[in-house]
């Protein structure tokens, strides 16, 4: 149990440093419509997440059961892809950032958020948790709990966990903000100028290192 937390909580990090759903809850924290808004659209990013996560774990069930003495190398085949896909991943956002001749500076769909009214905030953030990335991160966390072999129970308790962990950069400050708007509004556009500059770098090396682990996990199985 303690070994899959330990693999849990780097893959959690990586979900949680994601750029796109962290951008999308600034602009509706510092938008006129924060307050119809801000809760579906979190509900929206949690309710997602949980599809998604419960999504990749029944489907790792179709996978051979795990063996103590024995590698199994369908899974390791499929961490290795997974894995280099992830350092695809980030290896693609670090060059786009890094060969961006203009200053950073919001993406051209930012304008709309500001019109958001609540059905709308909730699918978009249903819909951040079916982008190819979080799809990724969930096929290592259901691979994680098939392999761990856990208890029904245990393996829910951990894809809960996940799903706190993962959503923890959009749910708190959404909370915090409602509960205490004038003492988080001056943190949120620092946060956001920050998000703009180093947001990208972040996100492209935890997905690196992420997508090495996975890759030697599934290397060490052959």
């Amino acid at each position: 149990m303690i070994g899959a937390v330990g693999q849990l909580l780097p893959v959690a990090l990586a979900a949680a440093l994601s750029s796109v759903p962290i951008t999308i809850m600034l602009l509706i924290l510092l938008s006129p419509r924060r307050r119809s808004a801000a809760l579906p659209f979190m509900i929206g990013c949690v309710l997602g997440m949980l599809i998604v996560v419960v999504a990749a774990t029944i489907a790792s069930q179709a996978l051979p059961p795990a063996r103590a003495h024995r590698a199994d190398r369908t899974l390791a085949v499929i961490e290795v892809t997974v894995g280099l896909a992830l350092i695809v991943f980030g290896v693609r956002s670090w060059r786009r950032h890094l060969h961006a001749t203009e200053e950073p500076r919001l993406p051209s769909w930012a304008a709309a958020v500001d019109h958001l009214g609540p059905i709308k905030a909730f699918g978009v953030g249903l819909i951040m948790a079916f982008r190819p990335k979080n799809l990724l991160l969930a096929a290592v966390i259901g691979l994680q709990l098939h392999v761990s072999s856990l208890k029904a129970t245990a393996s829910l308790a951990l894809g809960i966990c996940y799903v706190v962990l993962a959503t923890s950069t959009v749910t708190i400050p959404i909370l915090a903000t409602l509960l205490a708007p004038a003492r988080m509004e001056p943190r949120l556009g620092t946060a956001s100028k920050m998000l703009a500059t180093d947001g990208p770098i972040v996100s492209a090396v935890v997905l690196i290192v992420l997508g090495l682990v996975v890759v030697g996990a599934g290397l060490q199985s052959f």
